[in-house]
């Protein structure tokens, strides 16, 4: 997410079933309503919308599977 955007087939090629995971979970996040508002994915490509990227660390935590598990909160949104 550093650039605002991931490539599904880079995340797949690079991290192989991890990055298989994180794409169907992406996918499936976009069919509910409002789950990963302001994520968006075209031609395999999912980005985040100018107009969410305030809120890029909220997206971010949709998929962050140590979030819970940690006591610490400094880079959780507020």
């Amino acid at each position: 997410m550093c650039d605002f955007a991931f490539s599904g087939d880079e995340a797949v090629r690079r991290f192989g079933e991890c990055g298989r995971r994180i794409v169907a979970e992406a996918r499936a996040r976009l069919q509910e309503p409002g789950s990963a508002a302001g994520l968006v994915e075209e031609a395999g490509v999912f980005t985040v919308r100018d107009d969410a990227r305030p809120l890029v660390r909220s997206t971010a935590a949709l998929f962050d599977q140590y979030l819970k598990q940690g006591g610490a909160r400094h880079s959780a949104a507020v």
